[in-house]
């Protein structure tokens, strides 16, 4: 299970991706994948993105930060911990419930 950067997991979970922020709320893709790529935490987003983001998807913005603050924490666990290991605690905890 490869976790995806927190912004493209929301998107995709959703059923969209950096160009339709681009293309709908009027964000410059580049500064979006410059998130990306220097690693920007989501404590860090603009409320601009949060913003966006929250009418893109129809959600409120407690949901989009909280959502973006979960997969942020998923994706850098699975950067300490591994795939492999990330994927069989998260197994095991869906085993539980």
């Amino acid at each position: 299970m490869k976790s995806n950067y927190p912004l493209d997991r929301l998107l995709k979970e959703y059923n969209y991706d950096v160009l339709d922020l681009e293309k709908e709320e009027g964000l410059k893709s580049s500064s979006l994948y410059n998130l990306k790529s220097r690693n920007v935490s989501v404590t860090n987003y603009k409320l601009e993105l949060i913003i966006a983001l929250a009418s893109l998807l129809n959600l409120t913005l407690d949901d989009v930060f909280q959502k973006l603050c979960l997969y942020e924490a998923e994706y850098e666990l699975e950067k300490l911990i591994g795939e492999e290991a990330f994927s069989t605690m998260i197994e095991g905890s869906t085993e539980n419930e």
